[in-house]
């Protein structure tokens, strides 16, 4: 893994890293964060790292380099031993980071104190847009927070939880609500975000036309001045040599009376 760390600060092209199933750790994760790190422009926009053994120390280090990499909007943790300690080191990274997109934590052991710290994220990140946190023993509080957080969120679409969440019976109806809110938030930015992009889009549009609009115009004016030059270069050119036209005349007037003096 120190190898893939190396690879990683030397190559900027390289898009989507699919480790799953690897057995990376804490240390292997350390080592491809290095990598990340020297990654200042281009670089991943994908990391998976599915069932890899990685435990709540391996966030410190990841949680140093989200804030500064320039391109992920995808990452990964399943299937490892996140917890809720690991979640709250997360967070300070995730609250720094402006491209990440996706967030998958599936089956992390995380519990309500993980949740909270998390939907501080989801209340303040601007670019994510969904969270998976299913198989997860979150439950009323964490729910709580969670479903608050989403609200003032208009960039979450989807946020994926365990539907059979474990509670007092006479907490019950709460949880189905809060369940059901949390759908209808994400079904409101859904909307929302496809309207932003789309007029995104046509800004985007309008630009390049506009640019290329440019790039016709001042090619046709590049154009017309060089036209203008040849023009004038031209017009020097023979002005120059009607002024040379007296002196051949007057030259060759002279050779003609020289030959006619000769052959008297």
């Amino acid at each position: 893994m120190v190898h893939m760390g190396s690879i990683l600060k030397m190559n900027s092209t390289l898009q989507l890293l699919d480790l799953r199933d690897n057995n990376i750790g804490d240390q292997g994760l350390s080592s491809l964060c290095e990598g990340l790190w020297e990654q200042q422009s281009g670089g991943l926009t994908t990391l998976v790292l599915w069932n890899n053994r990685i435990t709540s120390k391996g966030m410190q280090p990841l949680s140093v380099v989200l804030p500064t990499h320039p391109s992920l909007e995808t990452l990964n943790l399943g299937n490892n031993r996140i917890e809720s300690t690991g979640c709250q080191t997360l967070k300070m990274g995730l609250l720094g980071n402006r491209t990440l997109k996706r967030l998958g934590l599936v089956n992390c052991r995380i519990l309500c104190e993980g949740a909270i710290a998390l939907a501080e994220v989801i209340g303040d990140n601007k670019p994510l847009q969904r969270v998976d946190l299913r198989e997860n023993d979150i439950r009323l509080a964490g729910l709580l927070a969670l479903s608050l957080a989403h609200r003032v969120s208009r960039n979450l679409v989807r946020l994926d939880l365990k539907k059979n969440i474990r509670a007092e019976s006479r907490d019950q109806e709460l949880i189905k609500k809060l369940l059901l809110d949390i759908e209808a938030y994400g079904q409101r930015n859904k909307i929302e975000v496809e309207e932003r992009e789309a007029r995104e889009s046509v800004l985007l549009r309008q630009k390049t036309m506009e640019q290329e609009k440019t790039k016709v115009e001042e090619a046709a004016e590049q154009e017309r001045r060089s036209d203008a030059l040849h023009a004038l270069s031209t017009a020097l050119h023979a002005q120059a040599l009607v002024a040379d036209e007296p002196e051949v005349k007057e030259e060759m007037t002279t050779t003609t009376k020289e030959e006619e003096e000769e052959e008297e």
